[in-house]
């Protein structure tokens, strides 16, 4: 079907992940019935995962998946430890696998590529990135109206009442939570929003400038920090960062030093300083570190997100 991401078969990097990141892996623990069709223009494919037995669900998280999509990684799983505390988790395919749509989706971080030839390359990415970033802003809306028609699904899908939402954005997907987190994205939602969480976000600050709820950033560490700037946030965010994302979605940096100053500790920069860029979808659960810290990010996830929805 179109729109029905493929796992990867001899995956590659992305612009969005810091060159030092983990690479994409194929999926693992999927349920292929947990993928379901959500009507929309066109349909898209989307993974579901309900609390056990039926039981009234605690609210909705949407999973956004990182760069390289749904069926790749540990998306499903997330989902399916999400559903056991009690969510309905649910991980639209908002852009398939393809490398090159995932880019031009989302073309501000710059290409290691940019930063190893020096300068005069540096230069010629950032007139591509201009180019580019006037046609992201309008993928980035149909990307709201997949989300929002995939709350519309898990509402009608669900046996109980739904009372909130929050969402878990990976990679790419951080930058898309934050985006979702503004009042434009908000209010487009049919579901209260409560907060989300970025884990090893790609945040370059354009799309979290008018972040109006929670966000709860858990970074790695980056060779490529981002320029400070100038934000303007609504709502508390957390942080939650690994050790090589960018100085900015540290504690103290650009975007998260802000948060802290307006929201004090409903805000968090939480730093996962072991770890590297994706290690919670694509990280080998074999490495004792990286299943530690998986298992720390999910605990994080479940108990800040559930707080806010009992709020």
């Amino acid at each position: 079907m179109s729109g029905t991401s493929q796992p990867l078969p001899s995956p590659t990097g992305a612009e969005c992940c810091t060159p030092s990141g983990h690479p994409p892996s194929c999926g693992s623990t999927l349920r292929p019935e947990r993928f379901v069709t959500v009507p929309h223009s066109p349909p898209f494919t989307c993974y579901v995962a309900q609390p056990p037995g039926g039981a009234p669900a605690r609210g909705v998280i949407l999973v956004v998946h990182d760069i390289f999509g749904p069926r790749s990684g540990r998306h499903a799983r997330i989902c399916d430890e999400l559903a056991a505390a009690g969510f309905v988790a649910a991980c639209p395919d908002l852009i398939g696998d393809a490398d090159e749509r995932a880019s031009a989706l989302n073309p501000g971080w710059p290409s290691s590529k940019a930063h190893e030839v020096g300068i005069v390359c540096h230069l010629v990415y950032r007139i591509r990135w201009m180019l580019k970033a006037a046609a992201a802003g309008k993928r980035m809306d149909e990307i709201g109206r997949k989300l929002a028609a995939t709350l519309h699904y898990c509402r009608g899908a669900h046996p109980h009442a739904i009372a909130a939402c929050g969402a878990v954005g990976f990679c790419w997907g951080g930058g898309v939570v934050a985006r979702l987190l503004s009042e434009a994205g908000a209010e487009r939602l049919p579901v209260p929003l409560v907060g989300g969480v970025g884990f090893h976000p790609s945040h370059r600050g354009w799309e979290a400038a008018d972040v109006a709820r929670p966000l709860l950033l858990a970074p790695a560490g980056d060779p490529h920090p981002i320029p400070r700037r100038s934000a303007t946030f609504c709502d508390p965010s957390h942080l939650a960062r690994a050790g090589d994302d960018p100085a900015a979605v540290q504690p103290g940096g650009a975007l998260a030093q802000p948060l802290a100053d307006r929201f004090g500790g409903a805000c968090a920069a939480v730093p996962f300083p072991e770890m590297l860029h994706g290690w919670m979808t694509r990280g080998p659960l074999a490495d004792a570190a990286i299943e530690r810290d998986y298992q720390r990010g999910m605990r994080l996830a479940v108990e800040w997100l559930g707080e806010r929805m009992k709020a």
